[in-house]
This record gives structure tokens, sequence and C-alpha cells, in this order.
């Protein structure tokens, strides 16, 4: 409101004097005129400069170009993205470090397991198979003389199906057990022993070592 007052006031002057033929003095006014109005104007640019550098997230400094503050803020996006990607990058390698570790325990877990309890009882000897084992080997005879056929046998884990071959685990001993007939009511065992027969893997260049039971 104050400078629109000045200037005002500056052209009411200047018809004033041009009225009264002081032509030296019109122009001198005119000059006067021209040179308020570009003061206004720089004071009102220097102004919106001035504001915008004081708005959040402009940080443009004495003599610094809009471009110079362009690519700083680019070079800033780059180091944190780049920065967010390590990061990610490293937490994916140990992710995998952590599966590898646990997938390559589990292959090489080798560490002896204990025999099952065989049932105390059944009708035959297949009776007294635990689910996941087989009968390697068998041999039939009256060893209680009740005039019925006992049996001795040997038990194994079966083999099962890994990495597109059959295997045996070897990390489960064999179990040599004995039942023994009770009449009609079937068979009890006699007992069990895991420690007797030698494991499929104990052979060593010369394979299993085991041998039929005689």
């Amino acid at each position: 409101m104050k400078r629109n007052t000045i200037f005002l006031s500056a052209i009411a002057g200047t018809l004033l004097l041009t009225a009264c033929g002081g032509g030296s003095v019109g122009r001198q006014a005119d000059n006067a005129i021209v040179a308020d109005t570009d003061e206004t104007e720089n004071g009102m640019a220097g102004t919106e400069e001035n504001t915008a550098a004081a708005e959040p997230g402009n940080s443009v400094l004495p003599g610094e170009s809009a471009d110079q503050t362009e690519e700083n803020a680019a070079q800033a996006d780059q180091s944190q993205k780049e920065g967010a990607e390590q990061e990610e990058s490293d937490q994916d390698a140990d992710a995998g470090q952590g599966e590898k570790s646990e997938k390559d325990e589990t292959e090489t877990d080798n560490t002896p397991k204990k025999a099952p309890q065989l049932p105390k009882t059944g009708r035959q000897i297949e009776d007294f198979v635990p689910g996941g084992w087989e009968i390697l080997d068998s041999v039939e005879l009256d060893f209680n003389e009740d005039g019925v056929s006992d049996y001795v046998g040997v038990l194994q884990t079966s083999a099962i199906h890994m990495d597109g071959y059959w295997t045996y685990q070897s990390e489960y001993p064999r179990i040599l057990f004995a039942i023994a007939s009770e009449g009609k009511s079937g068979y009890r065992l006699d007992f069990q022993d895991g420690n007797v027969i030698r494991k499929r893997d104990e052979g060593g260049v010369y394979g299993d070592p085991y041998q039929p039971l005689t």
C-alpha cells in the first residue's frame, strides 16, 4: 500500500510539472519513477528468493544455482537407494547362509539313534516289526522246547528314497531279537539287543559285514 501511494504521488507530480512547462523537471520525475519501479521489482524478487530459501526442504546456499541443488538432491537419493539395496543384499546373504548351515547340519547328522522298543507280544514274527523297519534275517527253532517253533531274527531300518536313489539309514543300529511261543496265544518277546549285529557301514572297504544267522 505504501509503495502504491508513492507511485501515485510521483505520477501526480509529473503531470503537474509537465502542465507547468517544466520539461527538465518532468524528465527528472520520469527517471525517479523508473528508478522507484526497478527498486520495487528488485525488492520483490529478493523477497521471493528469501522465501523460497526459507521453505522446508530448500537448502539453497548463496550463489548456489537450482541445477546444483537438484544435482545434490539426486546424489543423496542415489546414495540412500544404494544403501538400502546393500542392506537388503546383506540380509539375503545372511538368510541364505543360515539355511545352508541348517541343511548341512541335517545332511551330516550321523549321530547314532536309539533302537525302538519292540512289541511285547504278537501272533507272528511280523507283529514284532516296528513301522519303518524290516526283517533282515531270521531262523526258526524250538529253543524253549514246548513243541512250537520259536524265532531269532535281525531287524534293520527300511530303505528310503532320497535324491533319486534308495538308501539305508545307517545311523540306526540293527536289532537282534528272539520271540518264544506261548502255546496257542501266540508269541512273546524274549529279548532284543542293538549292540550285537554290526551295521551296514561298519565293514569299511569290504562292504556290509553282516553274516547270516545259522
